[in-house]
């Protein structure tokens, strides 16, 4: 995690960032460490860019590792994508129109 390495965040911060995005489970981990005091905004979107930059994504780890069956993959990224559409549909109708 970036911000371990970097040490701006330490592993008890971890959990209580988890522990107040449990409360609130659409709330991205980001946010929530900025919510609770222990990250600022700029910390976050720091880590973020450096990140999208640097890091490969979990799912480039997993298609290029030959242990992982790539039917099973497909099959949860399908359901996951699936989830996330019902999440955005539930947020976008409880969105209120002004």
């Amino acid at each position: 995690m970036v911000l371990v390495e970097t040490k701006k965040l330490r592993i008890r911060d971890i959990a209580k960032i988890l522990s107040a995005q449990s409360e609130e489970p659409c709330c991205l981990f980001g946010d929530a460490a900025v919510r609770i005091g222990i990250c600022t905004h700029e910390e976050i979107q720091e880590a973020l860019e450096y990140q999208q930059k640097n890091c490969p994504h979990v799912l480039d780890l997993a298609m290029e590792d030959e242990r992982v069956d790539q039917k099973v993959l497909m099959q949860a990224l399908r359901r996951y994508l699936r989830h996330a559409e019902r999440l955005i549909d539930r947020m976008t109708d409880a969105l209120v129109v002004v």
